[in-house]
């Protein structure tokens, strides 16, 4: 199934890459890099008196976590005291967890996802909420993206030692296959090499995956295999190792576990990234975002077309909680299928005025100077094919969110 959706991704954008005329060549993983901004996950906390200092000092950490950025934010959080009337929202929250010690932590994957079950529960510490929102392994996830790495594939080692050998054989076998045989859009056609030339200034347009391991005895990272558990339940016993493909602003594209961790599914993946993103919405690409706080732009702006080094990442690595006050990570249901991303997530830009008034201008000149064109005799011509490319184009859309959603469908009912 996993295959599936991959397949048809791949294969509709191929098409739509001919049909439409080359509407978009950008690769899928540098568009979402410079586009597709994170889903935004949900934190909730309970109390029922004055915070103290340290706990205000952990809300603190939570509330400039949502403070990053121009789009939407990595984090929304709220403040509940369960002595006042509830929002509606909270009830049943607060009804599923009114027996914990408070103040009390509920971190929520984004709406979007319609995923009930948290993410993790706990004791509002300090420690808890910097080991929610930082980790070593996200933050070097986010700098190789940032670097200009296509994907970066995390390896969940299992406990099995040699399972992990066996694993790690296949992805590299894999990846360099990728690197030797694979070529991005540009390279295939000539007419695209323009792309190429606009973003050398900043960073290379480059084929490249790398890999970063977590290991199974590894604590600090429980939240991030919390999240992906959201694609498979049993990456969370580490009997089996499991593969997850991280991309544009820490999006996890799909996960192999066990037996699913063979050269072609590796290779259908890295295949899907640098391909055409003929379906520039995010909501109908595959894909689940990571928690991971980061002001995207600001670090994008700062690579592309910048001869100074890339500014430090926003979130410092965080020691991991302490002992017995770590909370629960609460995976999703066995089986349960995360569906695409939000489809309403596109370019965020800062809200500069001059900047938006340039833009506004500039389309506008452009629309005015193309009514001033006097029609050719060749125009109605041209003007029927870009209707016929126009109408292939919504075909193939229609019909990728077809196959995507029946995908998942299918993989629900099989569960």
């Amino acid at each position: 199934m996993k295959r599936f959706v991959l397949l048809a991704a791949s294969a509709i954008a191929t098409i739509a890459f001919v049909d439409i005329g080359r509407a978009c060549s950008v690769p899928v993983f540098r568009y979402a890099l410079e586009r597709w901004t994170p889903d935004s996950y949900r934190i909730i906390v309970f109390r029922n008196k004055e915070l103290t200092a340290a706990e205000k000092q952990a809300m603190d950490k939570i509330a400039k976590a949502g403070d990053i950025g121009y789009g939407p934010p990595p984090v929304v959080s709220a403040d509940v005291n369960v002595n006042d009337e509830l929002p509606e929202y909270a009830k049943d929250l607060w009804e599923a967890h009114k027996d914990k010690p408070l103040p009390h932590m509920v971190v929520q994957f984004p709406a979007f996802y319609e995923i009930d079950e948290p993410l993790w529960t706990g004791p509002l510490t300090v420690a808890n909420t910097e080991a929610i929102l930082e980790s070593a392994v996200r933050k070097d996830i986010a700098r190789r993206l940032v670097e200009g790495d296509s994907a970066v594939w995390v390896f969940f080692e299992s406990k099995d030692a040699k399972k992990n050998e066996a694993a790690m054989d296949v992805l590299t076998k894999a990846l360099k296959t990728a690197h030797e045989e694979m070529k991005l859009p540009h390279e295939l056609d000539e007419e695209d090499a323009e792309y190429d030339t606009d973003m050398s200034e900043g960073v290379e347009l480059k084929l490249s995956f790398s890999v970063v391991t977590v290991k199974a005895d590894d604590e600090g990272e429980n939240m991030l295999r919390g999240i992906v558990q959201a694609f498979d339940a049993k990456i969370a016993d580490r009997m089996e190792p499991a593969l997850v493909p991280v991309f544009g602003r820490a999006r996890a594209l799909i996960s192999y576990l066990g037996e699913e961790i063979t050269e072609e599914n590796v290779l259908d993946a890295c295949f899907f990234l640098i391909g055409p993103c003929s379906c520039q919405v995010k909501g109908m690409n595959p894909g689940l975002d990571l928690l991971l706080p980061q002001d995207w732009d600001q670090l994008i702006s700062g690579m592309i077309g910048a001869e100074e080094e890339l500014p430090p990442l926003t979130v410092p690595t965080a020691a991991p909680p302490a002992e017995g006050d770590t909370g629960d990570v609460a995976a999703p249901a066995e089986g349960q299928d995360i569906p695409p991303g939000d489809d309403d997530q596109t370019a965020s830009t800062p809200p500069d005025e001059s900047d938006a008034g340039s833009e506004s201008a500039s389309i506008q000149e452009d629309t005015a100077s193309e009514a001033a064109v006097e029609p050719s005799s060749e125009e109605p011509a041209e003007s029927v094919a870009f209707i016929r490319r126009s109408l292939v184009g919504v075909l193939v859309l229609g019909i990728a969110f077809v196959l995507v959603a029946s995908a998942f469908t299918a993989g629900r009912s099989e569960s």
